[in-house]
């Protein structure tokens, strides 16, 4: 079982996939509170479709580019959860989706039957952040 994330604008989407089938999806409105929610969705998720964690294949997911926050958040988090239970993550950019013309899905099955993985994933924004500089009195 491959285990997919797509955060698209305002979304975040789960799909479980088997055999090259989706087995179940979940799209839920993200908001400021993805860094709260993230692992406890994806526990409910992967507990609803009766999956430990350890039990899947691989992570794929969407690395952008999109909003700094959300994907930011996704990706760290993705990037801990593979490294500590040793699940391949495998990422997807807009890019590699338009020039392929396949979907999120169908490539991030062929990344993993070509064993095409990632240490650690490095996110692709929009633009840089908009961090501004401290006030000093």
């Amino acid at each position: 079982m491959i285990f997919f994330i797509n955060l698209n604008k305002k979304f975040v989407e789960f799909s479980l996939v088997s055999d090259r089938k989706i087995i179940n999806q979940l799209k839920w409105k993200s908001d400021f509170s993805l860094s709260e929610k993230l692992l406890i969705k994806i526990d409910q998720f992967l507990t609803k479709n009766n999956l430990k964690i350890e039990s899947l294949k691989a992570i794929v997911v969407y690395k952008g580019p999109e909003s700094y926050t959300g994907l930011r958040i996704i990706i760290a988090t993705l990037n801990a959860l593979s490294f500590a239970i040793k699940i391949p993550l495998i990422g997807i950019s807009q890019e590699e989706i338009e020039k392929s013309q396949k979907s999120f899905i169908v490539l991030g099955i062929e990344k993993f039957k070509k064993k095409k993985f990632s240490q650690f994933l490095i996110p692709i924004y929009w633009h840089l952040p908009k961090i501004t500089k401290p006030k000093f009195s």
